[in-house]
């Protein structure tokens, strides 16, 4: 059963993506009196280890856009630059005068983001999942999505099974933002290349920590690749240990016995009793770093824009988002 012209909900622009680039494209354009329709598959606060130290350009456009309230009520750190380390010497490299970053948890601060998106105006957020996107000719003019509702309430088909088509909704718009993540469904059918995934980060939270640098980042140049350190709130800091692939197994028990045997002695003595606290208080998380080249051929990931009046516009707000990622 295909959707019917009831089930169709026009939008000036679809967001795929309720994260950091998602919630503030949504923000922004919502404002501009746009009507914006956000799809994210989990509405819940994201339990990650990446995306928690933002550099000033991020800051500054977050501010620009007049979302710097997303860093209130949240802990959120004040970084003014990093200090580095090798196992002899450490260098000091501040942030130009004036600028500052902001280190805090990035589920705390995407629910802060998810929360001024959908008090935006025009703006829509629903927690859904989107299957693909529709296409006519070269162009994108929308997505297909089911909801966790359509899904409950779907009819059985024959043989019991839930009615996929009768789940799907179909939502059109001049302009659809893929902004699903590194891990994301539809890149591959713009770019051919692959993410390449050579290593993990391996997180954990230290408490009570006093870094060697307050309210700054801390890169220590260890062996076989670098250990980072940064404050997510003034009394927690967050360790990333970045582990060569492949992963130790952490059912037994070997990643911690690597953490503890080899990351544990190239740390400075002073963190290393919390250090070695945390790693038998939790389970260090890990998420798999990928890399996918930035050249990819933006002119036809952009192509749907050609079209659009105010292209000036458009590609200013493209460029912030852009900026928000470094």
């Amino acid at each position: 059963k295909r959707p019917t012209t009831s089930d169709l909900a026009m939008h000036d622009a679809i967001v795929v993506g309720g994260g950091v680039v998602g919630c503030a494209l949504a923000f922004a354009l919502g404002n501009q009196g746009r009507r914006v329709l956000v799809i994210e598959r989990d509405l819940s606060e994201p339990d990650r280890i990446v995306g928690e130290l933002m550099q000033p350009a991020g800051v500054d456009r977050l501010t620009d856009l007049g979302m710097a309230n997303a860093f209130e009520g949240i802990d959120a750190a004040m970084c003014y630059g990093y200090q580095i380390f090798t196992p002899t010497q450490s260098t000091h490299l501040p942030y130009p005068q004036g600028k500052t970053g902001r280190s805090f948890h990035h589920g705390r601060f995407v629910n802060n983001l998810r929360r001024l998106a959908s008090k935006a105006p025009n703006v829509e957020l629903i927690q859904g999942t989107v299957t693909s996107l529709i296409e006519e000719g070269t162009s994108v003019v929308g997505v297909k999505y089911k909801t966790s509702e359509a899904s409950k309430e779907a009819p059985a088909a024959e043989g019991g099974n839930t009615s996929e088509d009768a789940s799907l909704v179909c939502s059109y718009a001049p302009l659809t933002f893929v902004c699903d993540g590194c891990n994301s469904n539809f890149r591959r059918i713009f770019v051919d290349q692959k993410p390449l995934a050579t290593s993990s980060f391996v997180g954990l939270v230290l408490r009570d920590c006093k870094p060697p640098k307050p309210e700054h980042g801390h890169v220590f140049l260890a062996n076989p690749s670098p250990i980072l350190l940064y404050q997510l709130s003034p009394t927690e800091a967050r360790l990333l240990v970045d582990v060569p692939n492949p992963l130790p197994s952490a059912a037994n028990g070997d990643l911690v016995r690597y953490l503890e045997t080899h990351t544990g002695p190239q740390l400075p003595e002073s963190i290393r009793p919390v250090f070695l606290e945390a790693l038998h208080r939790e389970r260090p998380i890990a998420e798999i770093l990928h890399w996918l080249e930035t050249s990819c051929p933006t002119k036809k990931l952009l192509k749907p824009v050609l079209g659009v009046k105010d292209q000036p516009t458009f590609a200013n707000i493209i460029t912030i988002f852009f900026l928000l990622l470094s």
